[in-house]
């Protein structure tokens, strides 16, 4: 009986030329993996999402939207010397890519902004 997790050769068709076999659950496993790291793929982009809305919400409700990159500057400072983990791997943006992301929509945010106590 061959593993169930185990990638193996042999040999395929009437030529029998070599090829390798994958086990169901190789094949599980990897198609898992796959869709994790596709999943996440989306969980970043909503929560792009929401850092775009949140900086156009906050500019409405008076407060100065560039403070939003101050504060994920102090973030990315914070991180220590364990770092993180590389962007594809995790379910949130990357600092510089929160950043980058929220220059790029500061101009949308600005028309909102009405500082406090300024009618």
């Amino acid at each position: 009986m061959m593993p169930s997790w185990k990638i193996w050769p042999g040999t395929c068709g009437r030529d029998r030329r070599p090829c390798w076999f994958v086990s169901g659950r190789t094949m599980r496993n990897a198609s898992s993996t796959c869709l994790t790291h596709i999943l996440k793929r989306y969980c970043r982009l909503q929560e792009s999402e929401a850092d775009q809305l949140g900086l156009i919400f906050m500019a409405m409700a008076g407060y100065d939207p560039r403070e939003a990159v101050d504060f994920w500057q102090r973030m990315d400072n914070q991180k220590g010397n364990g770092g993180t983990p590389p962007e594809f791997l995790s379910t949130h943006p990357s600092y510089e890519t929160r950043i980058r992301d929220l220059r790029e929509h500061m101009t949308e945010a600005l028309r909102y902004y009405i500082p406090i106590g300024k009618p």
